[in-house]
């Protein structure tokens, strides 16, 4: 089926989230770029028509972590930018009572240009686009839109060709396959060790969150955005590889429920 593609290029995202799960530090992944498309999509298409929303195509340009090097100390120390947000008097320091507890948050710079996908004869409305811009955020980050000049082409083709430069996120679910004895998270590290083999036979290789899967039933809180059900989950990390437009196309990521407790992201 032909499909209608706007093309957001070279979007500046500052202060999105680059801490995935507790114990990686990555880029922002796929479960990030398709809920900012489906995001976009609520708010430009008309009431009712969220099924033309297909999914979202990412090319990621340039990455920088906010962290610094230290002699003798880890290989990056993330800024600490934020501490807890008072919920009651747990939330302040045991040695400072004046002071809010820290919690961990590690934070990025990116450039990244997206191209949301929708079914051919969708009614995008291109200047709700241009004001969903205004305040959109990507994994918690704030876009710059000082020069929004969206491209509205029909395949990944004609985005390729225009953006010329950059790299397509790609699943790599092959890598996680555990070997005789192992188990995935063996399988997940194994890939990504940090040595010059690694590095040669797979370039790029990143964890990503891939989806989540609830851990507790939905029900009502207080706060809840939009007043929807609210549960606890915990995320699914799986694999990506960035990989050059030189010689890889673009894939478009979409939405996936196998079951009413997992949700996920792929192509």
């Amino acid at each position: 089926m032909s499909q209608f593609i706007v093309l957001l290029p070279r979007l500046e995202v500052a202060g999105a989230n680059a801490q995935g799960a507790w114990w990686f530090l990555a880029p922002p992944g796929p479960t990030a770029y398709v809920g900012f498309g489906q995001a976009l999509a609520l708010k430009c298409l008309p009431p009712g028509a969220g099924r033309e929303f297909v999914g979202v195509g990412a090319v990621v340009h340039d990455y920088r972590l906010r962290a610094e090097k230290i002699a003798g100390t880890y290989p990056w120390l993330p800024h600490q930018l934020r501490a807890a947000a008072l919920i009651n008097g747990d939330d302040y320091s045991s040695k400072n009572k004046n002071a809010l507890s820290l919690q961990p948050t590690v934070r990025c710079d990116l450039t990244v240009s997206l191209a949301i996908v929708f079914e051919e004869g969708a009614s995008v409305d291109r200047d709700k686009v241009e004001l969903f811009m205004r305040s959109a955020r990507i994994a918690g980050g704030v876009v710059s839109v000082n020069s929004l000049d969206p491209f509205y082409l029909e395949n990944m083709g004609q985005v390729r060709e225009r953006l010329g430069t950059g790299f397509a996120l790609h699943a790599r679910p092959d890598l996680t396959v555990p070997a005789s004895g192992e188990d995935t998270l063996d399988a997940l590290l194994r890939a990504t060790l940090p040595t010059r083999e690694a590095r040669e036979e797979n370039p790029w290789i990143i964890p990503a969150t891939m989806g989540y899967a609830k851990i507790t039933k939905a029900q009502e809180r207080v706060w809840t955005r939009d007043g929807h059900l609210h549960a606890f989950a915990e995320p699914l990390v799986g694999l990506v590889q960035l990989k050059s437009l030189k010689t890889a196309s673009i894939p478009v990521w979409k939405f996936k429920k196998p079951s009413d407790r997992v949700f996920l992201v792929g192509h």
